[in-house]
């Protein structure tokens, strides 16, 4: 994802969302249905860091709870016996960002002309 901005100033109030949706096909008009979201501040664009953000339900507009029943992380052996064990399952997204002066000089190039 490449976002520009030009003056700081423009994103001091300003999230980035991360919205995931799937699209069914409900007799032939598809129907877009959002799983979850998550959201950062613009400000953190800047900054050179790995980052987990917690994923809400629902949807940016309506946010609900993520039902631990919904959750399939496909484990087996010893960790499927930690899942059961654990109470407290965190649906997360990890993220990386690179901020442009980060970047080497060719990818600098080819951002430019985007």
């Amino acid at each position: 994802i490449v976002f520009r901005l030009e003056k700081p100033s423009e994103y001091m109030k300003l999230e980035i969302i991360f919205e995931f949706v799937f699209i069914i096909n409900n007799k032939g008009s598809p129907v877009e249905m959002s799983c979850c979201w998550s959201s950062i501040p613009a400000l953190d664009l800047h900054k050179n860091i790995k980052q987990k953000i917690i994923l809400r339900g629902g949807s940016p507009l309506k946010t609900l709870g993520i039902n631990p029943k919904d959750i399939r992380t496909g484990r087996s052996g010893w960790r499927a016996l930690t899942k059961k064990m654990a109470s407290n399952v965190q649906s997360v997204l990890n993220i990386q960002i690179r901020p442009f002066s980060t970047l080497i000089q060719s990818k600098r190039e080819q951002i430019k002309f985007l």
